[in-house]
């Protein structure tokens, strides 16, 4: 039991002493502090001679030795109870905590999966922004590749029209050449026939009268020269035909051997028509060999234009074949 607090009470009154088993009072004198046993101090011999501020030092620590028993023997009563409480309790906060242990290697597994999905995600995004700008500067790459087969297929057909004006202008001109050849041809042919004609005449003359041979020699000379007269005329048309050949190559690289070949075979023909003339001029009287000789020439001017004619469609059809070729030039440039 506790001491109680001191408080001041009137002069005249008393209080009992502090001991529980004294009965004496205490006056107060109304100077210092008011005693709370009595004075002088009481002795118990009964009780070891010990004062009443002993005796009441002893009861209090008594009852506070009883009331801590009564304290403790409360406690150990419920101390089992809190114990077994305590023991399920660390059961339940060690299961917690092994629940908790759980959660955080689960989160921290969580953790670490979303960090790698995050990474994951970043190289992926990375990627994709990769691919994304590869895919622009291809892109880029495609149109500008786009723009130049256009730019080159504009040009090919460009230059496949002009190669195709040009080659009908060079045909036009070739058959212009092939039919101006063909007129000088056909007046030979004329001229020879006339030749041939008149040196038949001759001949059956000479044989129906013998007396008229002069005349007839005549005739035949003067047949000659009309031969060699219209020999001449001929080699002068094929010597224009063939300075108009030689203008024709030049104005067009492409078909310069075709038109050599022409221009060779055509001096081939005026060489012999030559040598025709000069063997016509040497002999009057071989009037049939000259017949004959413009029967070969006739077969080989024919055959010659056979030729050239069989030149001038191979040359139209190499035309016709690179057109085509340009055509589908054009349209695999398109497509690409």
């Amino acid at each position: 039991m506790t001491e109680t607090s001191w408080i001041p009470e009137p002069d005249d009154e008393s209080r009992p002493c502090g001991y529980s088993q004294c009965d004496r009072r205490i006056t107060y004198s109304g100077t210092g502090r008011p005693p709370r046993y009595c004075q002088p101090e009481r002795r118990w011999p009964e009780l070891g001679n010990r004062t009443c501020k002993q005796l009441a030092a002893e009861e209090r620590a008594a009852t506070r030795t009883a009331q801590l028993d009564a304290v403790t023997a409360a406690y150990a009563a419920t101390e089992d109870p809190v114990l077994t409480a305590i023991g399920e309790l660390s059961g339940v906060l060690a299961d917690r905590a092994a629940a908790g242990e759980k959660v955080l290697e689960a989160i921290g597994g969580r953790l670490a999966d979303a960090e790698r999905l995050a990474a994951e995600a970043q190289t992926a995004r990375q990627a994709a922004e990769d691919e994304r700008d590869t895919a622009v500067r291809d892109a880029a790459a495609a149109r500008r590749q786009a723009e130049d087969a256009a730019e080159a297929r504009r040009v090919a057909e460009r230059l496949a029209r002009d190669a195709e004006t040009t080659r009908a202008r060079e045909v036009d001109a070739a058959w212009r050449k092939t039919l101006e050849a063909e007129r000088g041809q056909a007046a030979a042919e004329e001229r020879a026939t006339a030749a041939r004609t008149a040196a038949t005449l001759a001949a059956e003359q000479q044989a129906r009268d013998l007396e008229a041979a002069r005349s007839r020699a005549e005739a035949a000379e003067q047949t000659a020269a009309d031969t060699r007269t219209a020999l001449e005329e001929l080699r002068g048309d094929l010597e224009s035909t063939g300075a108009a050949l030689e203008t024709a190559r030049s104005e067009q690289q492409t078909i310069r051997t075709e038109l050599a070949g022409v221009t060779a075979e055509l001096a081939a023909a005026t060489a012999r028509a030559q040598a025709a003339e000069q063997r016509a001029a040497e002999q009057a009287d071989r009037a049939a060999r000259a017949e004959a000789a413009a029967d070969r020439e006739q077969q080989r001017a024919d055959a010659d234009r056979e030729q050239h004619t069989a030149r001038l469609r191979d040359l139209e059809t190499a035309l016709s074949q690179a057109r085509a070729a340009a055509t589908d030039t054009g349209k695999g440039r398109g497509r690409s």
